[in-house]
């Protein structure tokens, strides 16, 4: 709809600016050179078509405005320069609002401080040229009115369209969210239901009632330990992580990782190589050290890793890796 419009629109510009330069290429017998008016013209023509129906965008480039801003300023010169008599108020005034209708363009494909200018320069060079009593058969007051209703156009489209990329932005915002949710929910599901099969054989042990052998509980603590941190870890806990975690534990540091959803920002390339730097450092942890990553749901950055020790209120380190 908004496509046929635009297209609509610009053919009845171009059809208002053709039919303008036929009447005045009709009075070619009311100039001292025809030749130069015929050039004056047909360069209007084909600078106002073109700026009506260039690029695909609403807004045109800036050469171009400024060559049709400056044929604005040329033709009147040309047409009353060339004239060979006093102005009888047909045709011979037709550049009045065919510049108003090039300007119009101008203002509503992007330019409207230009069109303005433009508007302004207009009365004045009609007020130049033929005094303040040139008024009435100039067409210089529909002419204004063109320019400012398509600066007012101009202004109204800028509006609406901030207005629709903030409902695109909001919607995209929303259905990220949804999208999220939805991943995190079955990545929960599979994770749950992976656990269960790795815990069931232990739980079916401890339900037997059966007297436990030492191997035998220190397995069921390291799978306490392995089951907390997964839970709570959720799209961190890695294999790399999983043995880094481990290596620090076994040298007498402690380790937390909690994934408060923040890893679903990232794509897994992107958070793997974020984890790379949190491997190192719990890796390198020793007895005594507070390691702490977290995912955080609502922050500017994705993951924060923290090192402390115990009696010491400032952190040996305080990363936070990746941006939002």
């Amino acid at each position: 709809m908004l496509r046929l419009s635009r297209y609509l629109l610009a053919g009845l510009t171009a059809g208002f600016a053709i039919l303008l330069s036929t009447f005045a290429l009709l009075h070619l017998n009311h100039y001292n050179r025809p030749g130069l008016v015929v050039a004056a013209v047909a360069t209007y023509l084909v600078v106002l078509l073109v700026s009506v129906s260039a690029v695909s965008s609403i807004q045109i480039p800036l050469w171009l405005a400024l060559l049709a801003f400056g044929v604005t300023l040329v033709e009147p010169f040309v047409m009353t320069g060339e004239h060979n008599g006093p102005l009888s108020g047909d045709y011979d005034t037709w550049y009045v609002t065919g510049n108003a209708l090039l300007l119009g363009v101008i203002a509503v494909r992007g330019f409207t401080l230009l069109a303005t200018l433009g508007g302004v320069i207009e009365l004045a060079l009609v007020i130049y040229i033929g005094g303040v009593s040139h008024f009435s058969q100039s067409g210089i007051i529909g002419a204004e009115l063109l320019i400012g209703s398509c600066i007012a156009i101009a202004i109204g489209l800028r509006r609406a369209e901030a207005q629709i990329k903030q409902i695109q932005d909001l919607t995209l915002a929303l259905e990220t969210q949804r999208l999220e949710a939805e991943v995190a929910h079955d990545e929960h599901e599979l994770q749950v239901t992976r656990l269960a099969a790795e815990v069931m054989p232990t739980l079916e042990l401890i339900a037997a009632g059966a007297k436990l052998t030492e191997p035998q509980r220190i397995q069921i603590l390291e799978l306490e330990i392995q089951l907390r941190d997964e839970v709570a870890g959720g799209r961190l806990i890695t294999a790399e992580l999983s043995q880094a975690i481990a290596k620090a534990r076994a040298a007498g540091a402690e380790v937390e990782v909690v994934d408060q959803g923040g890893s679903h920002s990232v794509t897994d390339e992107e958070l793997s190589e974020l984890l790379s730097v949190a491997i190192l450092t719990i890796s390198s942890a020793v007895a005594g050290d507070r390691v702490r990553l977290t995912a955080p749901a609502e922050a500017d950055h994705v993951l924060r890793l923290t090192k402390t020790r115990p009696g010491v209120v400032t952190p040996d380190l305080d990363l936070k890796l990746g941006d939002r």
